[in-house]
């Protein structure tokens, strides 16, 4: 048997590997291409906008407001403080996650339509 020097199908002594050893080679090959095909598809496409960048066209293009006022108004509703804020897309609307803590220490979420500034759901602790 001949020991490989590489993986690219070469022996140590300069001899040509068996048909069989060039085929185990051709398909690691294939394996290989496979798997990078595969990572790539999974990971999604590079150019993919960041949330931030979203979230800033939809504000420009007049979709949601703009997360101070929304936030301000929370804040203010509440008598509390934002710990967390998320823009998310549920059944084609766009919706700000606030995580919101009291003075006391009690902490709830406040889900709100982007676009008009309306409370859709509010979730205590």
């Amino acid at each position: 048997m001949t020991e490989l020097a590489d993986g690219a199908g070469r022996a140590r002594d300069g001899q040509r590997l068996s048909g069989r050893c060039q085929v185990e080679f051709a398909i690691l090959a294939v394996v290989k291409h496979l798997c990078v095909l595969l990572i790539l598809f999974f990971a999604g496409p590079a150019t993919a906008e960041s949330d931030h960048d979203l979230a800033r066209e939809a504000a420009s293009r007049h979709e949601i407001l703009p997360l101070a006022t929304v936030m301000q108004d929370v804040s203010e509703r509440y008598s509390a403080t934002p710990l967390e804020v998320e823009l998310e897309r549920e059944n084609g609307q766009y919706v700000y996650e606030f995580e919101m803590i009291t003075p006391e220490g009690r902490i709830f979420e406040i889900l709100v339509d982007a676009a008009t500034g309306d409370i859709l759901e509010e979730e205590g602790d």
